[in-house]
């Protein structure tokens, strides 16, 4: 079996058995496969930079940025293991901003339920971050 390498000068081609041929070319798949998934990192990498507002002349370290946007994905993350009531109790007492009675008015419900499902929303979410 003939294994060829290539460099920036010079073609050089080697001829091997057919053990150390199969060992060569599962060894270059494997050099190929972790290329592509190194790639990927960095792709994704440069679009949460990009999405930065740093670039934009803004003060703000690009470092910072990405401890932001992974703290962001991590909130998400956490947000989505709340059942869809703590989520929305949560999101719209400390996102929003209404207060537990205004949104119990707003809902419909007693205050002391906004309050259990809120606690139990924190609670949750304290265990996940």
């Amino acid at each position: 079996m003939k294994i060829t390498y290539e460099s920036a000068t010079e073609t050089i081609e080697i001829e091997v058995s057919e053990k150390w041929g199969h060992l060569i070319e599962e060894m270059n798949k494997e050099d190929a496969r972790v290329d592509r998934k190194e790639t990927r990192r960095h792709e994704e990498l440069n679009l949460v930079l990009d999405e930065s507002p740093w670039l934009d002349g803004g003060e703000e370290d690009p470092g910072d940025a990405l401890i932001r946007v992974e703290v962001g994905r991590d909130i998400n993350i956490a947000l989505s293991r709340l059942t869809e009531r703590q989520r929305e109790v949560f999101l719209a007492v400390h996102y929003y901003g209404y207060g537990i009675t205004e949104y119990a008015e707003k809902k419909g419900v007693s205050q002391p339920a906004i309050t259990k499902s809120l606690k139990a929303a924190e609670k949750k979410l304290k265990k996940f971050l």
